[in-house]
């Protein structure tokens, strides 16, 4: 009987530590200028602590609007193929040649500063491991939890970024 209550609180507990393990975690909360409309990026990591996929997830103020979002996994990060749909396939190129599900690295980011002349605005964040928690640095010492984009219009149309900010 003994053991078999033992054996019975091993499974709980391992249960209860892959489901706080497997919890998602919100990396980055994205806002625009000129929207309602919100982004976040979401880790979801494994029983190690290791990031198996991201997911996108872009909500609208309107309710009727259906959300917007996907899946990606770090292979598919590494490959620069993040996006299958929407504004992101379109208009943000992201390149992580060296990220590990592991460690975390270097993400390079571009978006267009001008869709007139092709120009574009390029960043940095490195998402690193820090014993078991995930966070984004735009340098090496700034945590990053918010980015806002201030976008440039012509004619009271947009045409690209003027600025990208990093906030805690």
């Amino acid at each position: 009987m003994k053991n078999g209550i033992f054996a019975l609180v091993m499974v709980a507990m391992t249960f209860m530590t892959l489901t706080i393990n497997a919890t998602p975690i919100k990396l980055i909360h994205f806002t625009v200028d000129i929207s309602s409309a919100y982004g976040e990026l979401i880790a979801h990591k494994d029983e190690q602590g290791d990031i198996e996929k991201f997911e996108w997830v872009i909500v609208r103020s309107d309710p009727e609007d259906p959300k917007q979002g996907g899946f990606f996994t770090p292979e598919e990060l590494r490959e620069g193929e993040l996006f299958d749909s929407g504004l992101p396939k379109k208009f943000v190129t992201v390149e992580a040649e060296n990220f590990s599900n592991h460690n975390g690295g270097e993400i390079n980011i571009s978006v267009p500063k001008s869709i007139i002349t092709g120009s574009k605005i390029h960043e940095t964040v490195v998402l690193d491991r820090v014993g078991d928690e995930w966070v984004v640095n735009h340098t090496d010492t700034d945590e990053v939890k918010t980015v806002h984009v201030i976008v440039k219009k012509k004619f009271g149309v947009p045409i690209g970024v003027t600025e990208i900010n990093f906030l805690d």
